[in-house]
């Protein structure tokens, strides 16, 4: 079972959604198919909400070295979805 959110990165529309396990990130392209990231949440150091902007949150996913900041309509939720599954596993 996941929950699913859309995410603005880069000036593009993508989905994030949350699984029991893991974290799968899809970018629509109009050329090639789409691309698909996956990341397991046991490797997810933190994941928190940045409350700047009015309408959508930036969500921050900290995997290691790597720092994936996303705008999020609801940030408070996926943030929440995150954690729930993490302290699930």
């Amino acid at each position: 079972m996941s929950t699913e959110f859309t995410i603005r990165e880069s000036g593009k529309n993508e989905t994030v959604k949350v699984f029991n396990d893991r974290i799968e990130r899809t970018v629509k392209n109009r050329i090639t198919n789409n691309d698909h990231q996956m990341i397991p949440l046991r490797i997810v150091t933190s994941v928190h909400q940045d409350r700047k902007t009015v309408r959508t949150d930036k969500a921050r996913v900290v995997v290691g070295i790597e720092t994936y900041e996303w705008k999020v309509k609801n940030a408070e939720k996926f943030v929440r979805a995150v954690k729930e599954k993490f302290l699930a596993l």
